[in-house]
C-alpha cells in the first residue's frame, strides 16, 4: 500500500534590525506590506518564528517597541490572540482592538489593512481560504455566497474552544517529529480548524438558506463510493469526490446525507477505519507485530482516544481487543 509522502514542517524565525528588514519578514510570511517603528531605542526588538506545513501555519510576534503596518488585502484566513501589548486593526471602516486578554480575533478579508501594535506579544494561525471555502460549502454555502459577518467569537465558550484547538495546532506542527507532517492526518485538522472557525466566528453559513439540492443519481452516488474507497489512503477532498461522482458538491452532501446519513468525508472516516480494523486484525495473526497507534496514525487519526472511540462504535470493541486477536 502507497501513501503519501510526508509533509513538509518548516521553521523560521527572524530578527529584523529595521524597517525595511521587518517589512521583508512581514512580506515574506503574510503578504505586501509596509512597516514602519516608533522611536528606535537601545533596547528595541522584533522577535518573529513561524512554523507551517503547507495547509496551516502557526506564528509568534514579540516586539518591544510600536509599530505599524500597511498590508494589501488578506488571502488567508488569520486567526490572532494577544498576550501582551494592545494592537488595533483597521479596514474599510473596521475597527478591532485586541487586549492581552487571549480573545481570539479573526481579520477582515479582502480588503487592505493597517496594523498599530504596542509591545505585543502576539500568536497566530494561519489557512489557506481554500480551505475555509471548502467547509463553507459542506453547509450548503456556496463559496460565491461567504463572508465573514462578525471578528470576535460567538461567545467566550467558542472563544475557549478555539483556543483550545489553536493551541494542539502549535504544540503538533513545533513538536519535532510532528504527526502534521502526515498528510492524511494535516488535512484532517485544518478542515477540524476550518469548520471551528465557522461555528466560533459569526458568517454566512449560519444564516444561509438556499434551496436543497435535486438529489444525485443513484449511479453517481455509487461512483462517489467507488473513488472513496480507491483512494481512502491518499488526501482527498468534497470537490474531489463530486468531480469523480459528476455531481456538484452540494448534490454530492446532500446524496450522502439522505442515503448514508453522514457526509461525504464521514463516510470516508468510516472507510479509513475499515482499512485500520483490517490492519489489526492482519498483525493480530501474523508474524509482524505493529501498535494500534501506529495503524491509527497511518490512517490518519491522530487522536488515540478518538481512534479507540470511533473503533469501538464501528466494531463493538477496543482496537487492543482486536490486537490481541
Amino acid at each position: 500500500m502507497d501513501l503519501p509522502a510526508p509533509l513538509p514542517i518548516e521553521r523560521a524565525e527572524f530578527r529584523p534590525h529595521d524597517a525595511d528588514a521587518a517589512t521583508a519578514v512581514f512580506e515574506q510570511l503574510y503578504g505586501r506590506n509596509r512597516t514602519r517603528f516608533d522611536e528606535v531605542g537601545a533596547d528595541a526588538a522584533l522577535e518573529v518564528s513561524a512554523v507551517s506545513n503547507p495547509l496551516l501555519a502557526t506564528d509568534r510576534i514579540r516586539s518591544t517597541i510600536g509599530y505599524r503596518v500597511d498590508t494589501e488585502p488578506l488571502d488567508y484566513l488569520f486567526v490572532t490572540r494577544l498576550g501582551a501589548g494592545r494592537m488595533t486593526i483597521t479596514g474599510d471602516g473596521t475597527e478591532i482592538r485586541q487586549r492581552a486578554d487571549g480573545i481570539p480575533a479573526l481579520l477582515p478579508l479582502g480588503t487592505p489593512l493597517r496594523f498599530d501594535a504596542d509591545r505585543i506579544d502576539l500568536t497566530g494561525l494561519r489557512l489557506p481560504l481554500a480551505t475555509v471555502l471548502t467547509a463553507a460549502e459542506e453547509r450548503g454555502c456556496p463559496a460565491t455566497d461567504f463572508r465573514f459577518l462578525g471578528f470576535q467569537p460567538l461567545s467566550d465558550a467558542a472563544g475557549r474552544w478555539w483556543t483550545g484547538l489553536f493551541g494542539a495546532a502549535r504544540t503538533d506542527l513545533a513538536a519535532a517529529d510532528s504527526v502534521l507532517s502526515n498528510p492524511l492526518v494535516a488535512a484532517e485538522f485544518a478542515a477540524t480548524l476550518a469548520a471551528t472557525a465557522l461555528v466560533v466566528f459569526p458568517n454566512t453559513t449560519m444564516v444561509h438558506s438556499a434551496l436543497e439540492p435535486g438529489a444525485a443519481p443513484d449511479s453517481a452516488l455509487r461512483r462517489g463510493i467507488d473513488y472513496l474507497h480507491a483512494h481512502a489512503a491518499e488526501v482527498v477532498g468534497v470537490a474531489d469526490i463530486a468531480a469523480a461522482a459528476g455531481v456538484t458538491p452540494r448534490a454530492l452532501q446532500y446524496a450522502f446525507r439522505t442515503h448514508h446519513d453522514t457526509t461525504p468525508l464521514g463516510y470516508l472516516r468510516g472507510i479509513r477505519l475499515d482499512r485500520a480494523h483490517a490492519e489489526l486484525l492482519e498483525s493480530a495473526t501474523g508474524r509482524e507485530r505493529q501498535t494500534v497507534a501506529a495503524v491509527a496514525l497511518r490512517w490518519g487519526f491522530s487522536n488515540p482516544g478518538r481512534f479507540a472511540a470511533a473503533y469501538r462504535k464501528r466494531f463493538g470493541q477496543p482496537p487492543t481487543r482486536t490486537l490481541r486477536g
